[in-house]
This record gives C-alpha cells, structure tokens and sequence, in this order.
C-alpha cells in the first residue's frame, strides 16, 4: 500500500500497476469512503460498496454479498474478462 492517508508504507507509482483494480469499502470496517476514493482514484480503480461485513471481507458472516461484488465487477470489466 503507498500509504494514503497515513503516511507510511512503501512509495508506489500508480503507473506500473497494469491490472485492474477494484477497492472495496467494507461498510462495518469503520474505513472512511471518502479515504477509500483517494485510494481508488490514486489507482485509477473502480470503487464498490459492501453492506453489512467488517473488515475480513471473505471471512466474515455476510461475506456472499462482497463475493458477489466482486464477482460482478469481475464479469463487467472488460479488462479482466479480455484477461481469461
């Protein structure tokens, strides 16, 4: 992580990061979306939203709703589906 919003981690240049990326804000998680969209935006990523599950997204209760998050970002992005 290049550290937004906290001053720490190792430096990154958005530039050679060639994957999509997708931030996801876990609603439970007390992450702040304003923080999460600076993040997104750093990487030119998309952001999505995930009710009701905390911070350990594929272990939590409730966790079907960011699987399926995921999954549909994954079949609607072109640049992941040219990928498979």
């Amino acid at each position: 992580m290049n550290g937004i919003g906290t001053g720490a981690g190792v430096p990154i240049d958005p530039r050679h990061v060639r994957c999509p990326v997708l931030v996801i804000t876990a609603a439970l998680d007390g992450s702040k979306v304003p923080k999460d969209r600076r993040i997104a935006d750093f990487y030119g990523a998309d952001d999505r939203h995930a009710d009701g599950i905390g911070h350990e997204l594929i272990r939590d209760e409730g966790r079907e709703h960011a699987l399926e998050v995921v999954i549909g970002w994954l079949e609607r992005d072109e640049r992941v589906a040219t990928r498979a």
